[in-house]
């Protein structure tokens, strides 16, 4: 049996939908006697996702592949947040669950948004990625992830010491969300004709805002990689910011 960890595409792994999957793949896997169960992480779209952000979907495989007593999503979010983080509270998990849930602008969205202007340059083909982005919404996430990011400050005073720059990870792909998922409504004003076309100012502002949170992001990286894709990344957010310069030249 082979899930996944459901990080791929994304900043944060997508931990509802990885309990779902392995939960699922694990029960098949006992009822029908499997030799084994490989529990999987793919890279796509650069890896964007920190690869401590897996952890939690690796502990469910080795839960679920080595007892056919399942838990409920529910307390075994609350037995890592304890038993793996030093979370007394045992909300950790859930936060983070909640947390991967408010990408407005996900990175696969952006990335094909990116690939059909620069590479295909095709304005309907990203219009139409665009018109997959639920107006409005990214207002409301980015509310959602402050209110989230102010328990996980809280939280990195009391998890054991090693896992607070595991923390801070996922304060930074938080933010990643915010930035990402700010462009957004440039993006519907610029193509979609969708509202009033933002200040050069306020696109001055987003370019370099995209641009900070990408420095940052490039030493999160190299404490634990090569250079690998990082330069993929890289131009993506850089063609951004470009074009955000570019809107009201």
């Amino acid at each position: 049996m082979c899930p996944g960890v459901q990080g791929w595409n994304q900043l944060i792994n997508k931990y509802h939908e990885a309990y779902e999957n392995i939960s699922r793949m694990a029960r098949y896997g006992h009822e029908c006697h499997a030799m084994g169960l490989l529990n999987t992480d793919w890279g796509d779209y650069g890896h964007i996702n920190h690869p401590d952000f897996s952890r939690i979907g690796m502990i469910y495989g080795a839960a679920f592949s080595w007892n056919a007593d399942i838990l409920p999503e529910e307390e075994i979010n609350r037995q890592i947040s304890v038993l793996e983080f030093g979370d007394a509270s045992g909300k950790l998990v859930s936060v983070l669950d909640l947390l991967c849930h408010q990408d407005a602008y996900p990175w696969r969205t952006a990335v094909m948004v990116q690939e059909a202007l620069e590479l295909h340059q095709d304005k309907e083909e990203a219009a139409e990625l665009l018109r997959s982005c639920a107006e409005g919404d990214a207002d409301a996430a980015n509310a959602s992830i402050d209110a989230l990011c102010a328990v996980l400050y809280e939280k990195a005073g009391t998890v054991r010491p090693e896992n607070r720059p595991m923390i801070y990870a996922y304060l930074l792909a938080a933010d990643g969300l915010k930035v990402l998922n700010r462009l957004l409504p440039f993006l519907r004003a610029s193509l979609l004709s969708e509202g009033t076309l933002p200040e050069k100012e306020d696109c001055f502002a987003l370019a370099g805002d995209l641009e900070r949170w990408l420095h940052s992001y490039k030493e999160l990286w190299r404490t634990v990689s090569k250079e690998s894709e990082l330069y993929r990344i890289a131009h993506v957010f850089c063609w951004y910011a470009d074009l955000l310069r570019d809107l009201n030249a």
